[in-house]
């Protein structure tokens, strides 16, 4: 992985949104994954650095042209947002183009609204639950 790439990772893991774009600016690649097993995006579900922060970047990146459908180590982005109780992050991806279908989240069994439902998350089961009934069959 470049050097960039490094930047952009651990620009992601510490939150910082300035050097994020600073490195995507320079080239930093949005969708590798180098010699780590997770994406740009994937990082930024699951960091734990403020709110605020991980939404502007994961927006950012999704801008920058990151598939919110890439599946990393059998979990998509929206599995893992939906498991971690992020609800603003699973609007995100949502209006970015996260598939609510089976084929794009295979480490489930049953749908994202089974799973949100089985971990208690309400808010985003009725979010699913809108989101699906908006979309075409």
């Amino acid at each position: 992985m470049g050097n960039l790439d490094r930047q952009l990772n651990q620009a992601i893991k510490d939150g910082d949104v300035s050097t994020v774009q600073t490195a995507l600016k320079q080239g930093a690649c949005v969708e590798r994954a180098g010699d780590q097993p997770f994406s740009p995006l994937y990082n930024a579900v699951i960091s734990f650095c403020g709110e605020m922060e991980q939404l502007q970047i994961i927006q950012i990146l999704l801008d920058q042209g990151a598939d919110p459908n890439r599946i990393v180590a059998t979990h998509s982005n929206l599995v893992m947002a939906i498991r971690r109780c992020q609800l603003g992050i699973v609007e995100l991806l949502l209006r970015y183009g996260a598939s609510t279908s089976h084929q794009h989240n295979p480490s489930i069994d049953g749908s994202l609204l089974d799973l949100a439902h089985h971990l208690g998350r309400s808010e985003i089961v009725e979010l699913l639950s809108n989101w699906i009934n908006q979309e075409p069959n």
